[in-house]
């Protein structure tokens, strides 16, 4: 199945070793599914406006006293809301502010009107969040197409880049992304064999990609069987998704990661339907990072849906060890 062919089967989205980690099988909709989460209420959420050139941005922060550092989380898709991150934003305390975002054109954050969705743009946008919060620098999370995103980021503005978390990332060319889209592309359709995923993935509602998105997501399972939140598909836009894939079309971002440095985490399910070569070619375009490279057998596209016993020792254990920011 060709990229642009996989793109639509999977509604255009680009959401597209640690021994010993089994499938999680407790609930993914319970926020305290690991013991080490601390449930933090949604009266701990602040809700922010952010302008960003002509688009203007929903950002949620949660957590953070006076002098904690900030962590940025920054959703896959694209076309997807920050919603299914849902579990990651518990990692708040009062050391640490946790803070997510809606992209551009998926609401309540605004379309642009004339500047489009490239990643200068999604760069320029993360720029003008960390100075809405005024913090000299951010620790930045990126899952999927937020990895993407993530690395743009990192190579645009390194000295405002703390440490750099990538869970199951896009990798640093569009080329490389295209090959991960083929393999996916061949998960996908050994499901709609099997009967798991349905031969015809539902059109979408207006610009509701939703309905497609939930048929095909077991593929982005170790456990094609896993029992799915429904946060991983409450919100998608075709008409972000696409004029997203649309502008990103022969990205390359290999250049601006070559001489980066800052401590990095390439975490990935040994399952990933992409691929682990996206984690051997993200790690290979960061060698001045000396990169923490995990991979969590048994897990999917979603390792802290799926493991999350493992995933968030993993990730504490980067920070813990590699940065000052301490969960």
């Amino acid at each position: 199945m060709k990229f642009r062919a996989l793109a639509a089967a999977s509604l255009g989205l680009l959401v597209f070793t640690v021994a010993g980690c089994a499938a999680d099988t407790s609930n993914p909709d319970d926020e305290t599914a690991s013991d080490d989460i601390e449930s933090l209420g949604e009266a701990l959420a602040t809700q922010l406006t952010v302008p960003s050139g002509d688009v203007t941005l929903k950002v949620t922060t949660y957590g953070g006293s006076a002098g904690a550092s900030t962590l940025i989380l920054i959703n896959g898709g694209p076309g997807l809301s920050d919603d299914y991150m849902t579990t990651i934003k518990n990692l708040a305390s009062s050391r640490v502010r946790v803070v997510t975002y809606d992209q551009r054109g998926m609401a309540p954050s605004t379309k642009p009107k004339t500047s489009g969705y490239g990643l200068s743009r999604q760069v320029a946008d993360l720029e003008a969040i960390r100075n809405r919060l005024n913090v000299p620098t951010l620790h930045v999370l990126g899952h999927s197409w937020g990895g993407a995103v993530a690395l743009a980021y990192a190579g645009a503005h390194p000295g405002r880049v703390a440490s750099l978390a990538l869970i199951d990332n896009m990798p640093p060319t569009f080329a490389q992304t295209g090959a991960g889209h083929e393999r996916a592309g061949a998960r996908i359709e050994s499901l709609q064999a099997s009967g798991r995923i349905p031969k015809k993935v539902p059109d979408n509602v207006g610009d509701d990609c939703s309905p497609g998105m939930r048929a095909v997501l077991p593929a982005y399972f170790h456990n094609p069987w896993f029992p799915i939140p429904a946060s991983l598909s409450k919100r998608c836009s075709a008409s972000v998704s696409g004029a997203t894939v649309e502008a990103i079309t022969n990205y390359d971002l290999t250049k601006e990661l070559k001489p980066l440095t800052m401590p990095t985490l390439i975490l990935f399910g040994g399952d990933d339907l992409f691929g682990l070569q996206w984690q051997q070619q993200t790690a290979a375009a960061l060698p001045r990072t000396a990169p923490t490279r995990v991979t969590l057998p048994g897990c999917g596209h979603y390792p802290w849906v799926e493991c999350p016993k493992t995933f968030y020792p993993a990730l504490r254990d980067f920070y813990h060890r590699r940065t000052t920011l301490k969960l």
